[in-house]
């Protein structure tokens, strides 16, 4: 019996009938992406001539950096008093430019879907505030890469953040790799 089953297994694969097995379907939406860390100044007056170049370009996603750590150039060139922050409105942190929206708007008008590019940990506006994760290095505890994500109060603002964003009309957030642990933290009192 398994010596038929296997005749007609290869002569259903080699026969010459166009007999094909399809695996995986192809209707699937391809993505071709660009993930914007800083939008030039040149684009400060005209969004719609950036999203006009990605469109001609076959771009038709985008993700777009939404959070302002101390030391990153600030998006379009702007001026803040911010020096970290975020870029869409927030009751929980500095504002440094509603960007999102404009950004959603003009990406809108040329079918490109945008992901809100976030961070979580690393946020410099949170490090600031919060005490960071203990780390264990060279027999030694030792501040750790980001806030605790064990602390409720730190949980409670990342989670607030998000609920921010979620007002916006983006097609998804795409979490920095920031929120989890190094393999050597996890050792503050929060976390015990």
């Amino acid at each position: 019996m398994r010596i038929v089953c296997l005749c007609i297994f290869f002569s259903l694969i080699f026969s010459s009938t166009g007999f094909s097995l399809k695996l995986v379907e192809s209707n699937y939406r391809q993505i071709k992406a660009v993930q914007v860390f800083n939008l030039d100044s040149q684009y400060k007056n005209n969004l719609a001539e950036y999203f006009r170049k990605l469109k001609n370009s076959g771009i038709n996603t985008v993700f777009f950096r939404v959070f302002q750590n101390y030391g990153d150039r600030f998006h379009l060139g702007i001026q803040s008093n911010c020096q970290s922050g975020v870029y869409f409105e927030s009751q929980n942190t500095c504002v440094i430019s509603d960007l999102l929206s404009k950004v959603v708007q003009y990406a809108g008008e040329y079918d490109i879907k945008v992901y809100a590019w976030m961070s979580t940990r690393s946020l410099s506006f949170l490090k600031h505030k919060y005490p960071l994760e203990v780390a264990y290095k060279n027999g030694d505890f030792v501040e750790g890469y980001g806030v605790s994500i064990f602390n409720p109060d730190v949980r409670r603002e990342i989670k607030k953040l998000f609920e921010d964003l979620a007002y916006y009309d983006i097609d998804g957030i795409l979490i920095q790799d920031d929120f989890i642990l190094r393999y050597n933290e996890g050792f503050s009192r929060a976390a015990r």
